[in-house]
C-alpha cells in the first residue's frame, strides 16, 4: 500500500511533529509513504534524520499572506496575494494529480485545511480514497459555512480527528464517516530521565533557578498577553523566576511592519520582563527546553489536542494551561496539571507558584502526566489504528468508527 501524505509546513510545530510521527511509524508498519511537503523544508530534514529520504517538496503547497500596514500598500498586497493563491492552488493540484498517477498512489492523507482543498478534487477525479486529518477547531461561522459548502461537492472518504473537541467542532458540518485517533508522542525522544537540561547551560541558569517554559509560536491564538501577566505575577512572589519561549512565526499583524515575535518581545520589554524572558526562536530540540524547566505552560485561547502539553507531560513536567476544550481532555485538573480560565491571570499564576514552591507536588503531578502519555498517547496503538483504516479504505471495505465515537 502506497500513501501520499500531504502536509503544508512552514516551521517545525505540533502539526509537523505529528506528521513526522505518522509517516515514520506507518513506514515501520509496512506502509509505503510518499510525503508531499511545502513550502518550507524543515520537516523534510527531520524526516531525513529518521531515514525517510523520499519526500517531495511542493514549494507552492501553502503561501502565507503578509498584508501591508494600510492604504495603497495593503491593497496591493491583497491583490498580489489573491493572484499568487490561485496560481499556487492550481500548480499544487496538478502536482498531486501527477503524483497519484506516476507513483501509483493507493490513498491520500491530507493534513490541514489547505491540503484538504487542494488534494480532494484530484483524489475524487482519479478515484483515490482520501482521509482528512483535523487537529484544530473551527474558529468562526464563516469557516464552518465554507467547510460545509466545499464538502458537499468534494467529500472526503473519512475524517480523522485528534480529540473529541475537534470532532464536535467539525462533525456537524461534515456528513462523512469519522473517528478519533489520538495524537502520539515519541516517548523515547521525550524522556525526562535521559534528556539533559542544556538550555539552562546555554543561558547560564543554574539548577536552583526556577524556570518556566512554553513551546508555542508567538501569535494571538497563543494568548501571550496572558503569559506576560502570569509571569509578572509569579515574579512578585518568586523574584528569581525565568521564562523560556520556544517557537517562531513568519506571521505579522496587518497594521505593523514587523512580525508577531517582535511585537511580543516589545510587550515583554515594556512590562519590564525582558531580563527574565528568553525568546529562543525556532527550536528543533524542544525536548531540551522542557528538560530545562520546572513547570510547562500553555496559555492558548483555542486548542485541538496540543502536542506542547503532551510532550511536556511525557518529559515528566507538571503543566499549567488554560481550561479550553482539547486541553481539558488531556489534563485533569489537579492530576496531570492545573487549569485556569484564559482570562484569569491570578488563578493561573497561583497554580504556577504552588508548583514552584513544592518539589513534591511537581514530582507527583509530573509522574501522573508521564503515565497518562504512555498509556493513551503512545505511537504503537494510535498509528496502527490509522494504518488499519487506510487498509480498509484501499480494499474498498467500509471502515467502522471506533467504539463509542459517532460517525
Amino acid at each position: 500500500m502506497r500513501i501520499l501524505y500531504v502536509q503544508p509546513s512552514e516551521l517545525m510545530g505540533g502539526a509537523e511533529r505529528q506528521a513526522l510521527m505518522n509517516i515514520t511509524r506507518l513506514q515501520r508498519l509496512g506502509v509505503e509513504v510518499v510525503p508531499l511537503i511545502g513550502p518550507k523544508t524543515v520537516l523534510v530534514r527531520a524526516l531525513e534524520q529518521e531515514g525517510v529520504t523520499n519526500s517531495i517538496v511542493a514549494p507552492r503547497l501553502f503561501h502565507p499572506t503578509h498584508i501591508g500596514v494600510s492604504g495603497v500598500r495593503a491593497s496591493i498586497d491583497i491583490a498580489l496575494s489573491c493572484v499568487r493563491s490561485v496560481r499556487d492552488f492550481w500548480t499544487t493540484e496538478r502536482q498531486i494529480a501527477e503524483l497519484c498517477r506516476t507513483q501509483k498512489i493507493d490513498a491520500i492523507i491530507a493534513s490541514r485545511a489547505y491540503a484538504w482543498v487542494v488534494a480532494t478534487r484530484p483524489a475524487r477525479k482519479l478515484g483515490v480514497p482520501i482521509v482528512w486529518r483535523a487537529g484544530g477547531c473551527l474558529r468562526s461561522q464563516n469557516e464552518a459555512l465554507g467547510l460545509k459548502w466545499f464538502s458537499r461537492f468534494w467529500r472526503p472518504d473519512y475524517v480523522v480527528y485528534n480529540s473529541a473537541s475537534v470532532q464536535s467542532s467539525f462533525a456537524p458540518h461534515l456528513d462523512c464517516p469519522n473517528r478519533i485517533i489520538r495524537n502520539c508522542v515519541d516517548t523515547g525522544r521525550f524522556d525526562g530521565t535521559r534528556v539533559p537540561a542544556k538550555v539552562r547551560q546555554e543561558l547560564g541558569l543554574d539548577e536552583s533557578t526556577p524556570v518556566l517554559a512554553i513551546a508555542a509560536r508567538p501569535r494571538p491564538l497563543k494568548n501571550f498577553e496572558l503569559l506576560a501577566e502570569v509571569l509578572e505575577r509569579v515574579a512578585q512572589r518568586v523574584p528569581s523566576v525565568h521564562l523560556l519561549i520556544a517557537g517562531d512565526t513568519e506571521e505579522r499583524p496587518a497594521w505593523a511592519p514587523y512580525g508577531w515575535r517582535q511585537f511580543y518581545e516589545q510587550m515583554f520589554e515594556r512590562m519590564g520582563l525582558s531580563p527574565r524572558t528568553h525568546f529562543l526562536g525556532q527550536r528543533d530540540d524542544v525536548e531540551h527546553v522542557y528538560a530545562s524547566c520546572d513547570v510547562a505552560l500553555l496559555t492558548s485561547l483555542h486548542e485541538g489536542a496540543p502536542n506542547a502539553v503532551l510532550e511536556a507531560m511525557a518529559m515528566g513536567k507538571p503543566v499549567v494551561a488554560t481550561d479550553v476544550p482539547g486541553v481539558s481532555e488531556i489534563v485533569q485538573h489537579g492530576v496531570q496539571g492545573f487549569l485556569a480560565p484564559p482570562s484569569d491571570a491570578d488563578a493561573f499564576a497561583e497554580h504556577v507558584i504552588a508548583l514552584l514552591e513544592s518539589a513534591e507536588l511537581r514530582h507527583r503531578v509530573g509522574a501522573a502526566g508521564r503515565a497518562t502519555v504512555h498509556k493513551l498517547y503512545g505511537d504503537q496503538t494510535n498509528v496502527r489504528e490509522l494504518a488499519e483504516l487506510l487498509q480498509q479504505l484501499v480494499r474498498g471495505s467500509e471502515p467502522r468508527p471506533a467504539v463509542g465515537i459517532a460517525a
